[in-house]
């Protein structure tokens, strides 16, 4: 009796007991989403911050080699370079994945010899920062506006296009559509 009570109480299965799964919901999701993007977002303009300081400071090296190289020239000829294949003497060779390719670039201005040489290199990264070097010595950035054609911005950075003896002008790039597109084989 007691059996039958048991047996009548207790229905017993032989089928797996049924375990409820629970998923991510759609809100979970969307976090998670908007998580990544902004992380994705921090990453993207800290690496191009990084990219931007490599090309900065790969431009000012050349800057600041090529003024060396100018300066050695000077100490030999007692004048500087005036024509291509002087400059390209010098074995100067630029990091031209850093330069800005848009415009006129790597400017070399000189008043190659007599009481008043001198001359100023200057170039546009393509962070769109804007270096010179000088036969003084000195490296700056500048801040005004650049053309990339070697008369207008010569006389910015103070060698002018005209009144004076022994003026020589060059330019290391030319992007498409001016004469002669490419890099220079002095740069």
């Amino acid at each position: 009796m007691i059996n039958k009570y048991i047996q009548a109480s207790h229905t017993f299965s032989m089928a797996a007991p049924q375990v409820k799964t629970r998923g991510f919901t759609i809100v979970e999701l969307l976090i998670v989403i908007v998580v990544i993007g902004i992380l994705a977002a921090i990453v993207i303009v800290a690496y191009q911050g990084v990219t931007n300081r490599a090309n900065d400071s790969a431009i000012k090296s050349d800057l600041k080699s090529l003024s060396n190289k100018l300066q050695i020239f000077y100490t030999h000829n007692d004048e500087y370079p005036s024509t291509t294949a002087q400059l390209e003497s010098l074995g100067f060779k630029a990091s031209r994945g850093s330069y800005d390719e848009t415009t006129g670039n790597m400017l070399y201005c000189a008043i190659t010899a007599g009481a008043n040489a001198r001359f100023v290199v200057a170039a546009k990264s393509k962070s769109k920062a804007q270096f010179t070097h000088s036969s003084g010595g000195s490296g700056q950035t500048y801040t005004g506006a650049w053309t990339g054609a070697h008369g207008t911005d010569c006389k910015i950075y103070g060698i002018p296009d005209t009144g004076e003896p022994n003026r020589s002008y060059a330019q290391g790039y030319h992007p498409p559509g001016w004469g002669s597109p490419g890099w220079k084989s002095w740069d």
